[in-house]
């Protein structure tokens, strides 16, 4: 059933990206799910330059719902469209591409302590955050966890 899953949510990516970054939004997850029959579609979406409103995401679920209609493999399906929020965990690097500039909380494989800062770069084998007005890098082979953070004095 994880195949069928993991097929749906590549379909669905790449029909709705386009339309999404063209309302001037970031699609940030896909998650596709099937049970008894029933489709669950869920999207998050993100805009750097002033987050996500409820409007947004009615006009995004208004704007995929014909385009998901005709997904025949999807059959019956729910949409739910929704923003990051705080306390996301990002999962990869094209995550910590679209959150560049926010304020993140990192902990490191064998450290018991978060490391806190502002996402400023993120390149193919380390994130640079700046905390306490330094730059640090960090493989991101050894990030065990990462959160969207609002940590003032953190950075």
């Amino acid at each position: 059933m994880q195949k069928i899953a993991d097929y749906l949510t590549e379909i669905v990516r790449s029909e709705i990206e386009p339309l999404i970054t063209g309302l001037g939004l970031k699609l940030v997850e896909v998650k596709v799910s099937k049970s008894r029959g029933a489709t669950k579609i869920q999207i998050v979406i993100y805009q750097p330059e002033r987050g996500v409103s409820l409007k947004d995401c009615e006009n995004v679920s208004r704007h995929l719902y014909p385009q998901l209609e005709l997904i025949s493999e999807l059959g019956d399906f729910t949409l739910e469209v929704s923003s990051p929020g705080l306390g996301r965990e990002l999962h990869d690097q094209r995550e910590f591409v679209i959150f560049k500039g926010q304020l993140l909380k990192v902990l490191l494989e064998g450290e018991s302590e978060w490391v806190c800062g502002r996402i400023e770069e993120v390149q193919a084998e380390n994130l640079f955050l700046k905390t306490r007005g330094e730059m640090i890098s960090l493989p991101l082979r050894k990030i065990k966890r990462a959160k969207l953070a609002n940590i003032e004095g953190e950075e």
